[in-house]
């Protein structure tokens, strides 16, 4: 069986959930013809040239057009050529898409995905990884794949999911993490489940997708790698309730702003214990 990337996983999942359902449609900035920055839609427009829509180069009118489509019905997948760039339709996103189900009772079922993440010499404006800052907002859920798999199944379960869902991809692993996808496995991957990755009897490591990769799991005695924020919406990361005397949390993002913090607050509350050791880690683009 041939590997598939994490890359292609996204595509694949884009291409078999637009083939199981005609409400489902992608849209953004070169998604067409283009194929996507990262040709993760190379090839879809050719399967399903009118559901692929290339859009001006607007966050805010591609959130707020998916927005308006996911409460008529339809199941958009709007895609940020750059997850930076979010911020431009923070508004958008977090006072209309997230609220509308509490507001109005009315499913908005869009799935906001993009690549995030720095080392791969993207300078200031291409290198971000801006979940810590919807993470307070309930309404929303977050999803973070870190292998092939992940990233195909969490991708499926975002699409079919009846809440906005922020699917965040790591740019680093486009085409350096692969591996086998099962031919019999259904390959929805439920939202709100955590993916342990190594066990051991002491210890407890938090990762996040990029830190997945071995080198960096080895160092923690255990790793029980966050996929997504399943707490919604009191928006709390999905690690393991148990007795801890210590935490290792290699994260890729800013050491005192990102998502580390957060997952220090949270894990320590949890473990019911006060020592926590930290080890954020804020990588250079």
């Amino acid at each position: 069986m041939a590997e598939t990337t994490y890359l292609d996983a996204i595509r694949t999942a884009m291409i078999e959930e637009m083939s199981r359902d005609e409400r489902v449609f992608l849209i953004g900035e070169d998604v067409g013809l283009y194929g996507g920055a990262f040709k993760t839609s190379a090839g879809i427009i050719e399967q399903f040239p009118d559901r692929v829509i290339d859009t001006p180069i607007s966050e805010v009118a591609i959130v707020g057009a998916a927005s308006g489509a996911a409460l008529m019905g339809m199941r958009p997948i709007a895609e940020m050529q750059f997850i930076d760039f979010i911020t431009v339709a923070y508004d958008m996103l977090v006072n209309f898409t997230a609220t509308s189900r509490y507001r109005v009772g009315s499913p908005c079922p869009i799935v906001v995905r993009g690549p995030a993440g720095g080392g791969v010499h993207g300078g200031p404006f291409h290198s971000s990884n801006p979940e810590a800052m919807f993470m307070n907002r309930p309404g929303l859920k977050i999803v973070a794949p870190g292998t092939a798999y992940d990233a195909k199944g969490l991708l499926k379960a975002a699409v079919r999911d009846d809440n906005p869902v922020l699917y965040i991809e790591h740019k680093y692993l486009y085409r350096r993490i692969k591996e086998e996808l099962p031919a019999d496995d259904p390959g929805v991957d439920p939202i709100g489940r955590a993916g342990v990755k190594k066990r051991a009897v002491h210890g407890l490591g938090a990762s996040w997708p990029r830190l997945t990769i071995k080198g960096d799991i080895d160092r923690a005695a255990l790793i029980q790698k966050i996929r997504d924020d399943a707490h919604h919406p009191r928006k709390k990361l999905a690690i393991a309730d148990i007795e801890i005397g210590g935490i290792q949390k290699p994260v890729d993002c800013t050491a005192r702003r990102g998502v580390a913090p957060l997952m220090e607050i949270d894990v320590a509350i949890r473990a019911k214990h006060d020592r926590v050791l930290v080890n954020a880690r804020c990588d250079p683009a």
